[in-house]
C-alpha cells in the first residue's frame, strides 16, 4: 500500500489498500487542505504505485458576507484567498475601526471574523 510521507503537512494520509490494477487512489487532507485531482498514485501491472500526490490550500469561494449594515464592508476582491489569508474591513464615513475585532480569515474553506464577537465598525 502507498503511503504519504511523515514530513508532509498538507497530506494526512493516504490509503490504497484493496486498490486493483488500474485503479487510483488520492489523499486524505490535513485541515485546511484539499486533494489536488490532477495528483494521486496509480496502481500498477507489478503491485507498485506510480505518481504523486497533493493537497493544496483550501480557498475560500466567495466574499465575506458582511451582516453590520451601512457601517461599513470588506475589502473586494477577498474570493478565491486561500487558507489563513485575510480580507481587511473598510468602515464607513462615520464610523472607526472597532479595535478588539480583527479582520475576515479564510479558514478551511469558510471566512472568520476575528476578535471579540463585538461590531467591527463602531459609530463616531
Amino acid at each position: 500500500a502507498a503511503t504519504s510521507e511523515s514530513t508532509r503537512v498538507d497530506v494526512a494520509r493516504v490509503e490504497c489498500n484493496g486498490v486493483t490494477f488500474g485503479s487510483t487512489c488520492h489523499p486524505i487532507c490535513s485541515d485546511g487542505f484539499e486533494p489536488d485531482a490532477s495528483k494521486f498514485y496509480t496502481c500498477q501491472a507489478t503491485k507498485a504505485f506510480k505518481g504523486s500526490v497533493k493537497c493544496t490550500l483550501q480557498r475560500c469561494q466567495g466574499e465575506p458576507v458582511w451582516a453590520f449594515g451601512e457601517s461599513g464592508r470588506t475589502s473586494k476582491g477577498c474570493a478565491g484567498r486561500s487558507h489563513g489569508q485575510s480580507c481587511s474591513i473598510r468602515c464607513a464615513t462615520g464610523y472607526d475601526r472597532n479595535l478588539t475585532m480583527g479582520d475576515y480569515t479564510c479558514l478551511r474553506g469558510s471566512w472568520v471574523l476575528g476578535g471579540d464577537g463585538g461590531i467591527p465598525c463602531i459609530e463616531q
